[in-house]
């Protein structure tokens, strides 16, 4: 897949990250399938790092499109 998909038409099936459209800015998160309570209710995520704490999910707003990533160049 090399085109991007609106999320209003479709959502990826699997866990992992995405290239993604946010604002006109692309950039790439993790996307939650398996929406639940708390911060496994984030569709579309990344991880930030906390301060004495370690990281956690911060929950992205605002994605209009997503792609999967390229593969990585064969050597």
């Amino acid at each position: 897949m090399d085109k991007w998909v609106s999320v209003n038409d479709e959502c990826p099936e699997m866990d992992g990250e995405f290239l993604v459209c946010i604002g006109g800015d692309v950039t790439t998160c993790e996307h939650n399938p398996w929406i639940g309570q708390g911060e496994n209710s984030y569709r579309w995520f990344e991880w930030q790092d906390v301060p004495n704490y370690g990281s956690e999910k911060c929950e992205l707003l605002g994605v209009t499109h997503w792609m999967p990533l390229p593969e990585p160049p064969k050597e």
